[in-house]
């Protein structure tokens, strides 16, 4: 099943907990200004532009207005999924809890992480709708050669709008080779090396969240707008979200991803 009918697949689960009609609830306009108001924000923070996609806009009403109802019978939506979700796409996670903030300061109540991961999957689902993701090439010189590169890869592979190639992992004796790669950024575990042809980012111990952050902020700022590798980015969605759908199928398993307060 392709991704694009397994996000649909996800909205009508968000449809059917919440039971929601856009056209008809009497708060459907001030959802609309707050979601005017998130996205325009989410562009000027975070240099990603969602406002054009009235899909995404309507998903969101349609879910907001689900959490009205699941508020006021005290239900909450799991996610079985969130930790994948939190790792693959850490930056659309970090965008969807700004976005919680705004929607809990609104409704005046606190939402659960799974809440929130939803919000992400509506992210994903605009980038994939609109063909926003782009291709980025890095070079690493680490300590500890290739035998990162699945340790980088898991890091690195998706950042946000992003799919992310690691070209080579050199050692600090082949940092010269690093032209040949011409990567759109270079990730050093080395301070002492300096390369003036292309950015770089160092690192002191260990990717971290805040390392992953800032490599994006470096990779977005230096943008080239390379052609898009689909095949890649296809995967981290179709594997994310046909292990959702497998959930869905299953009515009992669906029940599950009830939380009740």
């Amino acid at each position: 099943m392709s991704h694009l009918m397994t996000v649909k697949l996800i909205i009508w689960l968000l449809y059917f907990f919440g039971k929601v009609d856009i056209n008809t609830n009497k708060n459907t306009d001030k959802i609309k200004m707050l979601i005017d108001f998130m996205l325009k924000d989410i562009n000027e923070m975070y240099g990603i532009d969602f406002q054009s996609d009235e899909q995404l806009k309507d998903n969101l009403i349609a879910h907001l207005i689900g959490l009205q109802n699941r508020i006021k019978y005290n239900t909450f939506l799991m996610n079985p999924m969130i930790e994948d979700i939190k790792r693959r796409f850490p930056i659309l996670f970090d965008i969807s809890v700004y976005m919680a903030d705004q929607i809990q300061s609104f409704y005046h109540v606190r939402l659960y992480e799974e809440e929130i991961s939803y919000l992400t999957l509506h992210l994903m689902g605009s980038l994939e709708r609109n063909g926003e993701r782009e291709s980025k090439n890095i070079v690493i010189i680490s300590p500890v050669g290739k035998s990162g590169m699945q340790y980088f890869n898991r890091r690195l592979n998706h950042l946000h709008q992003y799919d992310v190639y690691i070209k080579s992992i050199l050692s600090c004796f082949e940092y010269d080779k690093v032209q040949l790669y011409r990567p759109d950024l270079v990730i050093s575990f080395d301070d002492s090396i300096k390369i003036k042809e292309y950015p770089i980012y160092y690192v002191k111990n260990l990717l971290n969240d805040e390392d992953v952050e800032n490599i994006y902020n470096m990779l977005h700022q230096n943008h080239k707008g390379n052609s898009l590798n689909k095949d890649s980015q296809e995967s981290g969605f179709d594997e994310l979200f046909d292990r959702i759908v497998s959930i869905l199928d299953n009515p009992e398993k669906a029940e599950a991803l009830i939380k009740r307060g």
